[in-house]
């Protein structure tokens, strides 16, 4: 499995540098903005026809907003692979020049990305990839968030 971690530009698509990938990850967060962009990007992705092309979560504070990417993956007809909770241990790791996984590798958005990666790694080559590996994490990270905060 090769991992290509591109800004969120359209560009890529126009230089076909996703071209031959077999698993397509959209990023998004739960914001119009990035919503927007998310749909073009899986407009997009649909026309290079990946096996498997899945939405993730990014930076959810609960579930209202963890609604508007599965609405979102619904009316595209994909699935949302997983979710990354809003974790400040990033704005501290960040500040601490430190990666996260470093900083603090039991963080909720740590936990949330290695299930998510544990998913894609058992269901590579499946076409139907899997729906929400990550809400488990999302729903721990928010109660080990509040309970922090």
């Amino acid at each position: 499995m090769c991992i290509l971690d591109v800004e969120a530009s359209l560009e890529h698509f126009s230089q076909s540098k996703a071209l031959h990938a077999d698993t397509m990850l959209v990023v998004v967060e739960p914001y119009f903005r990035s919503l927007e962009t998310g749909r073009r990007m899986v407009g997009l992705g649909k026309q290079l026809a990946p096996e498997r092309l899945v939405l993730v979560a990014n930076k959810v504070r609960d579930e209202r907003e963890l609604k508007a990417v599965e609405q979102l993956a619904a009316s595209e007809g994909i699935a949302v692979a997983g979710a990354v909770p809003y974790d400040e241990r990033l704005l501290d790791a960040e500040r601490a020049d430190s990666a996260l996984l470093d900083f603090d590798p039991h963080a909720p958005a740590v936990t949330a990305i290695e299930e998510l990666a544990r998913e894609l790694l058992a269901t590579d080559g499946d076409s139907d990839g899997g729906v929400m590996p990550g809400r488990g994490a999302l729903v721990r990270g928010a109660a080990e968030l509040g309970r922090d905060g």
